[in-house]
Order: C-alpha cells, then structure tokens, then sequence
C-alpha cells in the first residue's frame, strides 16, 4: 500500500517562521514547500498542487488578498491565513475570498496542526 504525503505550501516571507514550520510540518509527515512572496506563491501552487495553503498577508511583491485573488478559480486547496497584524477589515476580506481559518501570529503549532487535520478531513 502506497502513502503519499499531504502537501502544504508556505507562503510568508519570514524565512525563519517558513523553516520552523517546514521542520515541524515534515516530522509530522507532510510534504512541505517555501514560498517567501505572492508572486513565488502562484507559481509553487502551479508546480506544487498543494492540499492546503499556509499564506501570510503581508509581504513584499504581492501580498496574501492579492495572491488569493489571483489565484481564484485556479487552486481549490483551502487557505489558512496568518498575520501578525490583525485588523477588521483584512479578516473581512478574507473571508469574503473565502479563507478558511484567520490566525493572528504568534502561531500556536499545536492549534495550526489541529486546523490543518481536520480541514483535511473536511476535504
């Protein structure tokens, strides 16, 4: 019987926060891929077919709700979205473009895999 890993993209441009995620990520046995922009997102998306998306909003190029819209229409994988700035109106809108789950950084691992799971399960 064949395993193939459940793949999730990283797109944040804290080069630090996307290699502690792909450690964590990788020991619980998913495929992990870096993205450190919107643009490099589209095209790990494109390359990559990820089973969820881990997308930071602010960024340098092109940002999280830019990205999104961009890629509307063209990735079913669900987004998870994460800032370190929190306001009203970006989590309206991303909610409008239909993101999964807001979470405000500092990320909790342990919560960020509990939403990962079981948006996985949902799929």
């Amino acid at each position: 019987m064949s395993f193939e890993a459940k793949k999730i993209l990283l797109i944040d441009d804290e080069k630090e926060l996307c290699s502690l995620l792909r450690e964590f990520f990788t020991e619980e046995g998913y495929a992990v891929e870096c993205a450190h922009d919107g643009v490099e997102g589209i095209l790990k998306i494109q390359s990559f077919s990820p089973d969820v998306i881990i997308l930071d909003h602010r960024m340098p190029v092109m940002d999280g709700t830019t990205m999104l819209k961009k890629t509307m229409g063209t990735c079913s994988a669900p987004v998870i979205c994460i800032s370190a700035r929190e306001s009203k109106d970006t989590l309206i809108e991303y909610l409008r473009l239909g993101v999964e789950k807001y979470l405000a950084k500092p990320l909790d691992l342990v919560e960020l895999h509990q939403i990962i799971t079981s948006t996985l399960k949902e799929e």
